[in-house]
């Protein structure tokens, strides 16, 4: 379903070989520089290197960052014990990584590769998650719930974007541009208008947290509470799902890659189905 060797390619790439060209420039390296740098980035090459004088630089460099992205990272862990507080959030995320790693392994293998880095947003940020192209593998969160299928749910979204996003990247430009990306339309996600490129990422991150859903439903041996939780999630993200569905096939975005246009049309199949199945218990009362 997912092209893992495409993930393990791209990763290695980018912080390896990202990796090589900023450590040898050290310790040279200016603030204004950082501003092009990204927080997992640079925590990436502080525990790549062997170095004592690259890691103070580094180490440096990383507080910086994080006291400019104060306002939506948070503190500045290295000079609080911020981590402390975070213990029940770390333990309720494993949990998340769990049950995706239960019912659906080949997904727990895109977390493993992108290793994503949770951060807290901005207080007032009306999204309980979101991602930036710019920071690859990062994912803001704005949620207190202690439920493991919310975490689930938002890492496979948020994940989904990052994904897409490196699928984009890997087509030759005049495939990419020749999209009619910046034509806006009305995205039932956000309920407002927005690009067809992002109606397409919503599309796309809609039919990963729905294939979560009915992945969790299908396993019979999870606990109930797990259960009744995926069920509110198709109740929330299926109307949602068929009205962008419809918007990006109308003007032509699932023509843009086989690959995607594969994994969306697959979770719509096992959707009607399993809304045909509902549908059908409903109305005689029989499993």
């Amino acid at each position: 379903m997912f092209d893992l060797g495409m993930i393990e390619s791209y990763v290695l790439n980018l912080r390896e070989e990202g990796g090589k060209c900023l450590l040898s420039s050290l310790p040279d390296f200016s603030e204004r520089d950082l501003e092009k740098m990204s927080l997992p980035f640079l925590s990436w090459c502080y525990f790549s290197v062997d170095d004592s004088e690259k890691k103070k630089s580094l180490r440096s460099f990383i507080q910086l960052d994080l006291r400019r992205k104060k306002s939506s990272l948070g503190s500045d862990i290295f000079r609080s014990n911020t981590c402390k507080l975070f213990l029940k959030k770390e333990t309720t995320y494993q949990k998340a990584l769990k049950l995706i790693r239960g019912v659906w392994p080949e997904y727990f293998e895109v977390i493993k590769i992108i290793k994503p880095q949770l951060s807290q947003t901005m207080v007032g940020d009306r999204f309980e998650s979101a991602s930036d192209p710019k920071i690859f593998g990062q994912i803001l969160y704005r949620m207190d719930s202690n439920c493991p299928i919310k975490w689930a749910e938002i890492i496979i979204h948020e994940l989904a974007h990052h994904y897409l996003n490196m699928v984009v990247t890997t087509h030759d430009d005049q495939n990419v541009f020749s999209q009619p990306w910046d034509e806006t339309k009305y995205s039932a996600i956000r309920e407002s208008e927005r690009p067809l490129i992002g109606i397409y990422h919503g599309a796309f991150a809609e039919a990963c947290m729905l294939s979560l859903a009915l992945r969790i439903i299908s396993t019979k041996k999870l606990d109930s509470q797990y259960r009744d939780a995926a069920y509110k999630m198709i109740e929330k993200i299926s109307p949602l799902f068929k009205q962008d569905y419809q918007t990006a096939k109308q003007h032509k975005c699932l023509s843009f890659d086989e690959h995607i246009t594969e994994i969306i049309e697959s979770v719509r199949f096992d959707l009607e189905s399993f809304e045909f199945k509902t549908e059908k218990i409903c109305a005689t009362g029989i499993r």
